[in-house]
């Protein structure tokens, strides 16, 4: 597939749609890359909108929120993306960079949001043979963050 990014976002929010459908989460997308002529940037830029910020917004119950950005399998931050996690970071938001589905499931976990369907019937079987399994995503994928300074399979922007 030419554009990754696109595909892993669509698969992101399918899953993301499942999760709202059981009002364990609200999400959305602000669109703000994409080509625009000179006259529409400069009505988007003053209605609001912002470089920099994460592919998806997500809120769960209690007042909770973070944010969730998206790359393909070669993709980095850009230099307004980092700008913008460290505000938000300064503010004290949480903001994941995810490249697979995988560890966007993690990142659900990390933010205890309860599983759903078949995944939440592997990690009761699992967490059922051991306690410290609960804490594991499907194909064992950790849900601890690793260092910022290396890529991983979720890095978290915040300290815990």
């Amino acid at each position: 597939m030419k554009r990754p990014e696109e595909a892993l976002q669509r698969a992101v929010c399918g899953l993301l749609a499942i999760y709202e459908a059981k009002h364990l989460l609200a999400y959305c997308h602000v669109p703000s890359g994409g080509y625009r002529t000179p006259a529409e940037a400069g009505v988007l830029k003053a209605m609001g909108v912002k470089r920099g910020i994460p592919d998806l917004l997500v809120w769960t119950p209690n007042a909770h929120s973070f944010g969730i950005e998206l790359k393909g399998p070669r993709g980095r931050e850009s230099d307004a993306q980092v700008l913008f996690r460290s505000t938000l970071e300064s503010l004290g938001h949480r903001v994941y960079v995810c490249w697979s589905l995988d560890e966007v499931e993690a990142v659900l976990r990390l933010e205890r949001v309860p599983c759903v369907g078949r995944l939440a019937a592997n990690i009761a079987a699992t967490a059922h043979e051991s306690p410290a399994g609960a804490l594991e995503g499907r194909g064992g994928t950790s849900v601890t963050p690793r260092p910022l300074s290396s890529r991983s399979a979720v890095k978290k922007s915040v300290s815990a």
